[in-house]
């Protein structure tokens, strides 16, 4: 993410107006990983703006979602719990390290906005399987990609509009139960205009 001062508070952005690139993700992750070679903590990437961490074991603060943090001051969202002060501290460590990162000083050469920090959220335990009616899902969402692919349900890319969706319907099933997720940007919404819904 990218934190700017804004007078006496640090206001979040996300990855969202940083266009992360592939290998700047990698060379980041990689350096994340040596930093934190000697903890019990390894980092690795879904997507070039979604990476995971690895932990061993499950924090005693509770986290504050990447979506409530966005375009807000971070001062009360930050981690709060038992444990707040190794989340703040390591918080801090990571925005120290970010800032004098080859690829930062790359971006800010560049004029790019630079990615000065990470925002932990999402901590839980991944369940050992999940249930559920689907027989397709079609996503382009991390996030549910993950929960069809824990499920055993098959996966597929967004179809360009409605009728392209109906087209690909392969089940010879009288009822086909098939869950298609909607990005929330509109430059990626899927198409339902004049859809033949026959």
């Amino acid at each position: 993410v990218y934190l700017h001062a804004d007078k006496d508070r640090l206001l979040m952005q996300g990855s969202h107006v940083l266009n992360i690139q592939q290998d700047e993700s990698d060379s980041l992750v990689a350096a994340l990983n040596d930093l934190y070679r000697d903890d019990p903590w390894y980092f690795e990437q879904y997507s070039p703006s979604q990476w995971y961490m690895a932990l061993d074991a499950e924090p005693a603060s509770s986290f504050a979602s990447y979506h409530a943090a966005l375009g807000r001051s971070i001062d009360s969202l930050l981690p709060d719990g038992s444990d707040k002060t190794l989340w703040h501290r390591f918080i801090n460590e990571v925005q120290m390290f970010m800032h004098g990162h080859d690829i930062n000083q790359q971006r800010w050469a560049n004029q790019q906005l630079p990615i000065n920090s990470i925002w932990c959220w999402g901590v839980g335990k991944i369940p050992a399987a999940v249930n559920a009616k689907w027989q397709r899902v079609f996503c382009e969402s991390h996030f549910a990609h993950g929960l069809a692919k824990l499920s055993g349900i098959p996966v597929m890319s967004l179809p360009d509009n409605a009728n392209n969706l109906l087209s690909e319907n392969s089940c010879n099933e009288k009822e086909c139960h098939e869950l298609v997720v909607l990005p929330l940007h509109e430059q990626g919404l899927l198409s339902l205009e004049d859809a033949d819904f026959s």
